[in-house]
């Protein structure tokens, strides 16, 4: 197991140190609970209390990452494909006729070309995300009313 190593000479980071009211708790593998689930460090550097980089790799989760990403890439259309590498999301269509885009973050419906919704349901453990996207992705696809029904629901926008 790989050990992260701070360069203002921390190891083994546990906390961020901000203050914020949410802590950022930090496991050995590389992975952040920010209290409303787990995140990949990189996507919480700036957060980092000394605030300066941190060696995060890891051959290994190097390696899932990219046989993830290849994988969604080969669910993908061209047009989702072309989408996710210009806007960081793609457009899925759920078996109800809902629009949703997925991306990293999370999966978010839309309805007039408009973001109104964000839906979190995703797996309990830490998995690469394009194995996440993909899950989200084929659960839509197959079966948008019980994604819908499990998935925590916020509003966004006016209607929040």
């Amino acid at each position: 197991m790989p050990c992260y190593r701070c360069e203002c000479g921390e190891t083994n980071v546990w906390s961020s140190g901000t203050s914020s009211s949410t802590a950022l708790t930090w496991d050995l593998e590389g992975w952040c609970n920010s209290g409303s689930g787990w995140w990949s460090k990189p996507a919480v550097l700036p957060f980092l209390e000394c605030n300066t980089a941190v060696s995060f790799y890891d051959p290994k989760r190097q390696a899932a990452t990219e046989r993830a990403e290849a994988l969604l890439a080969s669910h993908l259309t061209d047009a989702q494909r072309a989408e996710l590498a210009a806007h960081g999301h793609f457009t899925v269509q759920g078996s109800a006729g809902g629009e949703y885009r997925i991306s990293s973050l999370g999966v978010r419906r839309v309805d007039r070309g408009k973001e109104v919704e964000h839906l979190c349901c995703h797996p309990d453990q830490a998995y690469p995300t394009g194995d996440r996207m993909l899950a989200q992705k084929l659960w839509l696809e197959t079966d948008e009313p019980a994604f819908c029904q499990i998935a925590n629901r916020t509003r966004l926008g006016e209607a929040a």
